[in-house]
């Protein structure tokens, strides 16, 4: 038998990416996918983004100007009552291990595989209450 994974309510996915076409095409699968998703290209828009609507995953661009996807990771997880799964997203791939020391729970690579992606929204809402 076949159970439902997803939440009672839909997933808040917060995408942090300086580049608007990355930003778009995550924005597009994850709607389509039925997630409310919500995009900022850079810290200020993606503290407000965060205040304003609390995510429950967040995709963060590693390299964004004037800081780091990082540093954001970190403040937005100071800041809310509930961590987030944190998800690096970067077109570097041998940070992984800098991802992993900042507290981040994934690292990809971009272009991401929509798969993966899915995969791992999927299984952090199994673990939601």
């Amino acid at each position: 038998m076949q159970t439902d994974r997803r939440p009672a309510r839909p997933l808040s996915v917060l995408v942090v990416d300086d580049n608007s076409d990355a930003a778009l095409m995550l924005e597009l699968l994850l709607t389509q996918a039925g997630y409310r998703v919500v995009t900022a290209g850079d810290e200020a828009s993606a503290v407000a983004a965060a205040e304003a609507q609390p995510p429950d995953a967040v995709f963060l661009d590693i390299i964004l100007p004037g800081g780091t996807g990082y540093e954001i990771g970190k403040r937005l997880c100071s800041m809310l009552d509930r961590r987030p799964l944190l998800v690096a997203v970067t077109g570097v791939p041998d940070l992984q291990d800098d991802s992993r020391r900042a507290g981040f729970d994934h690292h990809l690579v971009k272009p991401v595989d929509p798969a993966v992606v899915l995969r791992l929204l999927a299984d952090h809402a199994a673990r939601l209450p």
